[in-house]
This record gives C-alpha cells, structure tokens and sequence, in this order.
C-alpha cells in the first residue's frame, strides 16, 4: 500500500484496472465530483507539457491533479494523494469548530497508527503530528503533506510520466492544437483574400 513498498509487489492486472477519470466505489463524492467537473475539460499541450516538467504544476491544475488522482486509482495506491488533497481543503478551511472536525477525519483515516488508509511517514512527522493535534491550526498537517508529495515526486508521479494515460494526451493534444490552427487558418483565409483584394481594386 505504503509508496515505497509499491515497486516490490506485483501490478494489478490489466483487465482489474478502473477507467480513467471514473469513481471507484466507495470514493469519497468530493473526489468524484472534481473528477467529473474535469473530463470535459480539453487541455492543450503547452499545459499537458507542463505537468512533465513539474510536480506542482500537475497538482495545482485542476485537470491534471484529477488525472494523477484517477491514475493511482487503476493502481490501488492513491492513499498518498488523497491524503494531499485532504491537507489542502484544511488549509482552506476557517473556524476551530471545522478545523478540528476535518482534523480529526484526516487523522483517523491517513495519520493513526493502523489507519485504513495509513500514509508512510517517517515516525518523527507522525508523533509531531499528533501531538498538534491537541491545538490545531491550518499549519498542523504541513510537515507531513510535504514529506508526502517529496515521496509521490520521487515514486509515482515518475511513473505517471510514463504511462500511457499521459503520453496519449501528449500526442492528442498536439495533434488537436494543430487541427485548430489549421481550422482558424483555413477559416481567416477568405477573408485576407477579400481584403487584399479590395485594396488592389
């Protein structure tokens, strides 16, 4: 399950694997929901070019975040991520009464020691983590969501880059950004002509 035990086991065959972009059961309707405001969503490669060429980049677009989400779903190793999305709607909550309500999910479901979806800290992030727990802040699960996105930059997001999920939007949007231009240049030419024209009449 942990991030670095992944490379150690077998893969999960082909035909086990869930659709891209499409709840598993037992997804949390949040993470459907964002899913599904995505897919209709086109990027271009500039943007797809992006996510290759950075960590952040991919988890500060909507879109690409959603895809790296859905990718470690056909792996069943999306425990890291989840997490990270989690820290991130804390940092943006306001209030101590849903501060410590979130808090307290996040530590039951990624933080315990056993927990269902137990992320793979170092023990030194984990005990100082719960021992904020007593007085949380927005700041309480910083230390351990960096250590996890240091272990997803390093493991999965590698392999992420790899897979075919996103060397094919590579090549679609490279061949959709040149069907447009040729589309928007085909579309303007009658009119340069008949502007040029009437000038030379």
């Amino acid at each position: 399950r942990r991030e670095t035990q992944l490379s150690n086991r077998a893969r999960v065959p082909e035909k086990t694997r869930q659709p891209l972009l499409k709840g598993r059961a037992g997804d949390s309707s949040a993470a459907s929901a964002s899913e599904k405001s995505v897919r209709a969503v086109k990027p271009n490669y500039e943007q797809v070019q992006r996510w290759g060429n950075s960590f952040d980049s991919l988890l500060n677009d909507k879109y690409g975040l959603a895809l790296f989400r859905a990718f470690l779903k056909t792996e069943y190793s999306d425990e890291n991520i989840e997490f990270w999305v989690a820290c991130e709607e804390y940092r943006g909550l306001t209030g101590p009464k849903r501060q410590a309500l979130k808090a307290q999910k996040i530590y039951n479901e990624f933080v315990a020691f056993q927990a269902p979806r137990e992320v793979n800290l170092d023990s030194t992030t984990r005990l100082a983590t719960i021992n904020a727990m007593g007085s949380p802040d927005r700041h309480l699960f910083e230390q351990a969501q960096k250590r996890i996105q240091a272990l997803m930059e390093k493991d999965s997001y590698q392999r992420f880059l790899r897979s075919e999920v996103y060397q094919a939007h590579l090549r679609d949007t490279v061949q959709r950004d040149r069907t447009e231009a040729s589309a928007t240049f085909a579309a303007a030419a009658p009119a340069a002509a008949a502007t040029a024209s009437s000038v030379t009449s």
